[in-house]
């Protein structure tokens, strides 16, 4: 009875426990992600306007093309207007898929295909790969010593460097914006390694003990990961994955209302954002209309991976008893 415990602990806290907690914490990571961006087009740019006294001007924005690397941690980027030095050694840095935003048509809400890929996030060291010219979008505090300009970030607002192609970088930003499934992530693979390696170590030590049931059960529980590619339930994986991507593009079609309410609410149009005044219809129903699809494709992508597994995992159980 202790091993068959201590089997059912094992794959609970690495199959499920593990990958569930590292998916919330994407989550909450590329909420961050979308909530600094949208925030963002509140903040004005600086502008070549007079004389600036030196210190510390707020939050702003920035628009412009890298001009060239300096030192350990100095980026030049050069604007319309300005030339800003980015102290860039502790931003957050992320490149955007040069892959066009489909057009957007909210009142219909078409399912156009989603980008695959989210913004991929670099460190300052690979941003010296990069070619100078590539557009940036920056986002944090404006500092000004004797009228040169420079942008830094602070404990509470971390600076924001966003790589581009096109000028509609907020809403691009804001629809790729979240991974494609949150819980495959960085702890998934090694969770579920773990898991099962400790699993198969346990099925050994039950076949060399001769307890018969418990080596069923260890060999049923570490062979868990792979059910879902098993025929037939891989069919229902299929819904599954079918359902989380209509999931993931409501999610999406969601927050670019929202963006479109933001702008709409704070009279803000530019080229950065491109996006206001796209929707004729009253956008909060539009938005809990978004919400409440989503929903349900999320329920339906789990109901449909819940029935592959349980279908796989019985006729796994099955071969196991005959076989063993």
């Amino acid at each position: 009875m202790i091993q068959l415990l201590l089997s059912a602990s094992i794959a609970l806290f690495t199959y499920l426990i593990l990958p569930f907690w590292g998916g919330l914490r994407v989550r909450r990571q590329w909420r961050y992600f979308r909530e600094t961006l949208q925030q963002s087009v509140e903040f004005q740019q600086p502008r070549f306007a007079g004389s600036w006294k030196n210190g510390m001007h707020g939050l702003h924005r920035f628009l412009g093309r890298i001009e060239a690397l300096q030192g350990d941690d100095q980026l030049w980027i050069r604007g319309a207007q300005v030339t800003l030095r980015v102290q860039a050694s502790k931003a957050h840095i992320y490149i955007l898929s040069s892959t066009s935003l489909p057009p957007s048509d909210a009142r219909a809400l078409l399912e156009e295909r989603l980008p695959e890929e989210a913004p991929r996030k670099i460190s300052w060291r690979q941003l010296s790969s990069l070619q100078e010219g590539m557009q940036v979008y920056a986002i944090g505090s404006l500092h000004v010593q004797d009228d040169m300009y420079g942008m830094q970030g602070t404990p509470d607002s971390p600076l924001w460097l966003i790589l581009h192609e096109g000028s509609d970088v907020v809403p691009r930003a804001i629809w790729s914006g979240r991974q494609a499934n949150e819980y495959w992530n960085t702890f998934t693979p090694w969770s579920l390694l773990i898991g099962g390696l400790s699993l198969l170590f346990l099925t050994l030590l039950q076949l060399r003990s001769g307890s018969t049931m418990g080596m069923r059960w260890s060999l049923f529980m570490t062979l868990f990961p792979i059910y879902p590619f098993l025929p037939p339930g891989v069919v229902f994986f299929a819904l599954y994955l079918g359902n989380w991507r209509r999931a993931r593009f409501l999610r999406a079609e969601r927050d670019l209302l929202r963006l479109s309410q933001h702008l709409n609410r704070k009279q803000i149009s530019d080229p950065l954002t491109s996006w206001r005044g796209d929707f004729s219809r009253d956008i909060p129903s539009l938005i809990q209309a978004c919400r409440r699809k989503a929903f349900f494709a999320e329920l339906a992508a789990l109901l449909s991976l819940l029935t592959g597994l349980i279908l796989n995992a019985f006729l796994v159980l099955v071969v196991i008893n005959a076989m063993v």
